[in-house]
């Protein structure tokens, strides 16, 4: 299918700055991904997660017929293609978007967890807990040496962070402007 040919198919779904960035095939279907075209370079942020709507929209490759689908029945193997992150990329997307994701903390903590059995990784071996709120994260690490390196990260784009009396590390999800660091 063409870009011009998914245009015109959703194009009910494209009204005021509506744009497809992105899309993938597979042998059945092809899923779009749609936001505002103010928001289009702001990749991996749930901050405007929804500003396209609240999922990809999956197009049936032989009946035309499409639906917006919940981003966990996008299929894993779009995901493989992904580049690993690193240290420099997380940072350059806080840098870029002015807001930390929960998704930069997962993968922060996933890249630097050592654990000898990696093939069954999961969160629950770094993390008690986790909380997002709208302008904080809490997050209650298993490992005090994680916890600071990711305390460490944060401080480095200057995202103001404490540990508090509980071992909680709370971060504000709005870096400050370096000179109100300073202050």
């Amino acid at each position: 299918m063409t870009k011009e040919e998914l245009h015109l198919l959703l194009e009910e779904e494209l009204y005021e700055d509506r744009i497809i960035y992105e899309t993938y095939e597979d042998e059945l279907y092809v899923y779009a991904f749609i936001t505002s075209e103010k928001f289009k370079d702001l990749y991996d942020s749930d901050k405007y997660a929804k500003a396209g709507g609240h999922g990809p929209i999956r197009i049936d490759k032989r009946t035309k017929e499409y639906k917006r689908i919940h981003l966990l029945e996008f299929p894993s193997k779009f995901y493989d293609d992904d580049p690993q992150p690193t240290r420099n990329s997380i940072a350059n997307g806080i840098v870029q978007r002015q807001y930390v994701n929960e998704k930069d903390m997962l993968d922060f903590t996933e890249m630097i967890y050592e654990g000898s059995d990696k093939d069954s990784f999961n969160f629950g071996k770094i993390f008690y807990d986790h909380i997002c709120e709208r302008g904080k994260i809490r997050a209650h690490f298993r490992s005090t040496e994680i916890r600071d390196a990711f305390k460490t990260f944060l401080e480095s784009v200057y995202v103001r962070c404490v540990i508090n009396s509980e071992g909680w590390l709370e971060f504000d999800r709005v870096p400050l402007h370096k000179k109100q660091l300073e202050e």
